[in-house]
């Protein structure tokens, strides 16, 4: 009769914390790869065929399209043609929802309401910290597969048969190609597995010929599959090493540089540690499992969203072993305490200005007018763009312009020729190189708020113009195209207040910001105003000070 009259609690567990999760993943698109992924699956699809050349970036032209992702890509173009960028708000956080609502599986039936309101509130927590990598892009999906991974081979655990087997191998055969993460839920996936490996069931599949068929091709399935994660493994700490491919991308850097991400993610986890210690039974496995994802979080930062997940069913299943403390006499306080936090928690992430809340494109990231002019006055020229927007620019040009870079990584000569432009190193070199007439420059490093130094060389260059100064500023080399006339560099210096709007709105701690108002004020001719907002700057930021004083004369410093 009991197990009857709480059965309820585990399924409003569930449905709520996906619920909540829903809510906090529902986001405005402002990922800049969400445009690469959406531009590839359309030229997939219009040709075809996923073995095409490449369609859209100038210096790879003639090379053959790296097809790594093509099922997401498949997927992504006609759900954004049938429902547009709302329906893929939509279905992201679907996928959050859906994520969260499988892991919470490993739940008793007969749970009681202190320690599922306990367990509510930790899926929300995970799902708001984790909600940073459930944008439009392939991991978004490979969540999800990890949830229905982890939640296989903990029934596999339960109870093993060869039919859990066989559904964990068609899982991973859809995740291969959807995103390279697959290798990480292999490993996690495994760490569970081995955590209880249960010798009877290998001994019963040796004694028949169909059961050591199965083993001979399990162990061919994975020899391979093991070999490819540890070549994985060696390429990605060889880009992330100084001067290296991957040592740029913030994404890959490790999670102790990034302390916005490593408190909330650092306290979820101590919270599934916690959880994770429970019973006696199975803590060892639980323990591994949690230390794996700490670690695989600890060393690459865009991993801590699935890390977190991953810790999700050891935290649920060591926390059910306090049922009956949590349960009992705390019950009601416990749940109105949890509630209170599930509650504060969902406003807060609604409430975030960096990710804004909502369906549909954050228009103020990308340049839409700026591509459509350069799409109208420039579409067979060569254009040199941020690495940012490329993206975006591959899915508005459609090749026509081919732009420079997009979302994706070039060769490490491409990438530092591209630096070379943006960070004012040599960029005649680059342009001269490729032959490059147009650039459509975003002025600002968001991350950090300081002005492209591309811009100052730009502006001080007589055979280019400024053309189009809105969400993107336009360079043209000379002569201009009929009909373009030159701006005034004060255009070019007034159009940066969007540019600092939008980073006030969202990303108002950005180190240099203040300074970046400064330099434009000052060469908008608003002196006064340039001399408040580095007396601001000083307080806010003197370690920066010296680094603005070339840039203005210093009666205004």
């Amino acid at each position: 009769m009991t197990h009857i009259s709480t059965f309820p609690v585990q399924i409003s567990v569930r449905v709520v914390a996906a619920v909540c999760a829903f809510i906090i993943c529902l986001r405005k698109i402002g990922d800049f790869d969400y445009w690469t992924h959406l531009a590839i699956g359309r030229a997939f699809w219009k040709s075809g065929s996923i073995f095409i050349n490449e369609p859209f970036v100038l210096s790879r032209l003639e090379s053959p399209l790296l097809n790594v992702e093509w099922l997401f890509q498949l997927f992504l173009y006609p759900l954004h043609a049938i429902g547009s960028d709302a329906a893929v708000s939509l279905v992201i956080a679907f996928f959050g929802a859906v994520s969260i609502y499988i892991l919470s599986a490993v739940l008793p039936k007969n749970i009681g309401m202190g320690t599922g309101m306990v367990a509510c509130a930790y899926l929300t927590a995970t799902a708001m910290v984790a909600q940073f990598r459930f944008v439009p892009r392939p991991e978004a999906a490979a969540c999800v597969l990890l949830a229905g991974a982890l939640m296989l081979s903990h029934s596999w655990c339960r109870g093993p048969d060869r039919r859990k087997l066989f559904a964990l191998a068609a899982l991973f055969a859809i995740w291969v190609p959807l995103h390279i993460t697959w290798t990480l839920g292999a490993v996690f996936v495994t760490s569970v597995i081995l955590s209880r490996p249960n010798p009877a069931f290998w001994r019963d599949q040796m004694a028949t010929p169909a059961g050591r068929i199965f083993i001979a091709t399990l162990v061919l399935v994975l020899m391979p599959a093991w070999y490819h994660i540890f070549l994985f493994a060696l390429q990605v700490l060889t880009y992330v090493k100084p001067g290296k491919l991957l040592a740029g991308v913030t994404e890959m850097r490790p999670l102790w540089e990034f302390p916005e991400l490593m408190l909330p993610c650092g306290t979820v986890a101590l919270a599934g540690l916690g959880c994770s210690w429970g019973a006696r039974d199975g803590r060892v496995g639980r323990l591994f499992l949690w230390c794996l994802a700490a670690a695989a979080a600890l060393m690459v930062a865009r991993n801590a969203a699935m890390a977190l997940l991953a810790m999700v069913p050891g935290a649920l299943i060591g926390l059910s072993a306090h049922d009956r403390w949590l349960s009992g006499r705390l019950t009601r306080m416990v749940a109105v305490l949890s509630l209170l936090l599930m509650i504060g928690l969902v406003t807060c992430s609604v409430r975030d200005r960096e990710t804004p809340w909502g369906i549909g494109v954050d228009w103020l990231l990308f340049p839409r007018d700026a591509a459509w002019f350069v799409k109208q006055h420039s579409a067979s020229a060569k254009v040199f763009n941020n690495w940012d927007c490329g993206g975006y620019l591959a899915w508005a040009w459609e090749g026509q312009p081919p732009t420079f870079l997009d979302g994706r990584l070039g060769t490490p000569e491409i990438v530092a020729e591209h630096d070379a432009v943006v960070d004012g190193l040599d960029p005649a070199a680059t342009l001269e190189k490729y032959g490059l007439t147009t650039v459509l420059l975003q002025p600002l490093y968001y991350n950090s708020g300081r002005i492209v130094p591309a811009l100052y060389w730009l502006l001080a260059q007589p055979e280019w113009s400024l053309v189009r100064a809105s969400d993107a500023l336009v360079f043209m080399r000379h002569p201009l195209p009929p009909g373009l006339i030159s701006l005034s560099a004060v255009d070019a210096w007034r159009a940066m207040a969007r540019h600092f709007n939008l980073l006030a709105q969202g990303m108002p701690d950005r180190p240099h910001l203040i300074y970046s108002r400064a330099v434009a004020a000052y060469f908008s001719g608003d002196l006064l105003a340039a001399q408040e907002l580095v007396k601001e700057g000083a307080r806010l930021h003197p370690e920066l000070m010296e680094a603005y004083r070339p840039l203005m004369p210093f009666a205004v410093i």
